[in-house]
């Protein structure tokens, strides 16, 4: 019974399932956010889990095997659908992930950029928004609508280049 509801709900979500061709990553990440929290499996594509170790006896307790099952079945759903939301043109470029914090970091790299990339956009939108001048033959509304398409990138780009310090920040923490 567990499966078949299972199934419907991957096959209502891929009715809905929005599809990343190249262009507007930004939007396209916040609508497969949203999919991934509305379905409990954000923390694994943003964090990742920890791969199964085995202890000396080679045997682990139950309730880790219980875990990690759960954790690969949830990783395996989240990789499925970043799978199933990129064009048959992208989809070869996620063929090396075997993990959905592969496949989404692959993307995220590869059209949003690394930090210092980030770090970049977000100075030249700054020196954009600081450099808006009303031209006198320009309607309010239309130096608005310039001034809200700055502003409304900014947070994106924020949350992005906090998103890479917190993860540099854990593998510092990691190689300690």
């Amino acid at each position: 019974m567990a499966s078949g509801s299972n199934s419907s709900t991957i096959g209502n979500i891929q009715n809905l399932m929005p599809i990343f061709y190249g262009e507007n990553y930004e939007y396209w990440s916040v609508q497969m956010k949203t999919l991934f929290i509305s379905q409990d499996l954000w923390d694994i594509v943003e964090d990742g889990y920890e791969e199964q170790e085995t202890s000396k006896a080679g045997k682990e307790t139950q309730e880790k095997q219980k875990t990690y099952k759960e954790n690969k079945k949830k990783d395996a759903k989240a990789l499925f659908l970043i799978q199933q939301g990129v064009s048959k043109n992208l989809f070869p470029r996620l063929l090396p992930a075997t993990t959905s914090k592969q496949a989404w970091e692959i993307l995220k790299i590869e059209f949003k950029g690394s930090e210092k990339v980030i770090s970049i956009k977000l100075q030249s939108l700054w020196r954009e928004f600081d450099n808006l001048l009303m031209k006198d033959s320009e309607s309010i509304q239309v130096f608005f609508t310039k001034v809200s398409g700055i502003v409304n990138q900014i947070p994106g780009w924020v949350t992005t280049l906090g998103s890479c310090f917190v993860s540099s920040q854990k593998q510092n923490r990691a190689g300690w």
